[in-house]
């Protein structure tokens, strides 16, 4: 009965102290908010999007190690099995300067060994989307991930905007998905470009 016991406690210990899913990574996240937006366009196109608001701490240093090919590689491997959240547009539309067509999508990012940044879109069926983020550094440090929607000034048009950590980038949401031209020149959001410090 005490080797049941031991066991018993110590298993639950080690589940308490692993990390959760939805690349939530570290103990610190296991209680990440989820978050939603969503933007409703006069020309009765939506796009909505949700995830858990993760802290940033030791993990992502970590990543951005050279010798934390370790970190790397467990927090991509989350993306296809437990991705951050999810992204769904009502109509065909251009992100970051890519096609995205009307659909529900898996949102995740992943990280190379030259330490660059993508963000997935993962459809249902089919090939996913992925957004090179050319990422900046933001003016301050946030506690947690922040993904934005703002809608631009000529109200056909959006910015998708991600902060994690001192990290920044923003992508162009809307446009013409036919033509291949998005709002990249309204707000001045272009392909996953990170934005300026302000000083």
């Amino acid at each position: 009965m005490r080797i049941f016991l031991t066991t018993a406690v110590s298993l639950a210990a080690a589940l308490l102290a692993a990390p959760t899913s939805a690349q939530k990574m570290g103990s610190k996240n296991r209680d990440a908010p989820k978050v939603t937006q969503s933007i409703a366009f006069a020309n009765g196109s939506k796009i909505e999007i949700s995830y858990f608001a993760i802290a940033q701490g030791a993990y992502l240093d970590n990543m951005l190690k050279a010798d934390g090919k370790s970190y790397r590689t467990r927090f991509n491997s989350m993306a296809e099995r437990a991705p951050l959240g999810k992204l769904s547009v009502s109509k065909d539309t251009m992100i970051g300067g890519h096609k995205v067509a009307a659909g529900d999508y898996k949102l995740s990012f992943t990280i190379s060994e030259e330490m660059k940044f993508s963000m997935s879109l993962t459809p249902k069926s089919g090939d996913a989307v992925k957004l090179p983020v050319d990422t900046g550094e933001a003016a301050s440090k946030t506690a947690r991930m922040s993904i934005q929607l703002t809608p631009a000034r000529d109200a056909k048009h959006a910015t998708l905007a991600v902060v994690y950590g001192k990290l920044n980038c923003s992508f162009a949401v809307g446009g013409n998905a036919e033509s291949g031209k998005d709002g990249a020149s309204h707000d001045g959001a272009g392909q996953g470009k990170g934005a300026r410090s302000r000083r």
